[in-house]
């Protein structure tokens, strides 16, 4: 067909349907994109109420976290210096045993009596150790005890700062 030449019936009617056609599926088109933006804001909303939870729930377990670490703190605070008191106090006692069994032997020698060889190996000792082990109890007494419960202390708190209170930089 020559350029010049306009398009007949036939060729007029089928641009037209083209033209309908394309005009179709364009709105086709934009329904579709209307469906799926409509569709992506409500997930986009779900997603972002998702994250929402995720924020406040990371923000209380860490206030939670704050919280317990303080509260632990204290208790093994209170317990190591219990266990300093009571190391104190432990060989304070022994240190009055040991004084008094001295006095006691100072004594008989100012009265006259015999220094033998026993009770000058006696000087600035205390009593010896007990053990009793009963299905009830058990009972030590020795003058250790305050040692043994000072280090079980110190070795509790260190154990505490070595694997329970370490302070590590996150990722």
């Amino acid at each position: 067909m020559p350029a010049s030449s306009a398009p007949s019936a036939a060729e007029r009617q089928r641009l037209a349907e083209l033209k309908s056609r394309f005009e179709e599926l364009l709105a086709e088109d934009s329904e579709e994109d209307s469906t799926a933006a409509a569709s992506a804001t409500a997930g986009d909303a779900a997603s972002s109420d998702y994250d929402a939870w995720i924020d406040d729930y990371t923000r209380e377990a860490y206030a939670w976290h704050h919280t317990s670490t303080i509260i632990i703190f204290w208790v093994v605070m209170l317990l190591v210096v219990s266990g300093v008191a009571l190391a104190t106090w432990q060989l304070a006692n022994w240190l009055k045993r040991v004084r008094a069994y001295d006095e006691i032997f100072l004594e008989r020698l100012r009265k006259g009596g015999a220094a033998d060889a026993e009770a000058i190996n006696g000087i600035g000792k205390a009593p010896e150790s007990t053990l009793n082990l009963t299905k009830e109890s058990v009972q030590l007494s020795s003058p250790y005890v305050g040692v043994a419960i000072l280090v079980l202390s110190m070795g509790f708190f260190l154990a505490y700062l070595l694997l329970v209170y370490p302070i590590v930089q996150g990722p």
